[in-house]
């Protein structure tokens, strides 16, 4: 169980680095999409929102000053398909200059 789930998460990871979205080096769990801009990384959460998809912004002080990011955490039930549509959202707002 936990290799096919960690399997899932690795399988996350590449479909984020393959369409060259800033994510952080940590291989865990979760992903980190770097925004940066604490207002901007609001911004994006409501862009994703809007797509009906919750990624939560890990601000100051849970993160450092200026490096916001937005944090994915993929679980066992989550689609192929519900995945594809998350890196399509992200691969869409960035071409908007979001982030």
């Amino acid at each position: 169980i936990v290799d096919s789930y960690l399997a899932k998460v690795a399988g996350f990871r590449k479909k984020l680095l393959d369409a060259e979205l800033p994510i952080t080096d940590t291989e865990t769990c979760f992903s980190s999409v770097m925004i940066g801009d604490e207002r901007k990384c609001v911004e994006v959460f409501g862009a994703f929102l809007e797509h009906g998809i919750r990624v939560p912004p890990y601000l100051y002080p849970a993160a450092r000053r200026g490096q916001a990011v937005l944090r994915i955490i993929v679980n066992a039930a989550h689609t192929d398909e519900q995945i594809d549509h998350l890196v399509e959202v992200s691969m869409k707002l960035r071409a908007q200059g979001l982030f």
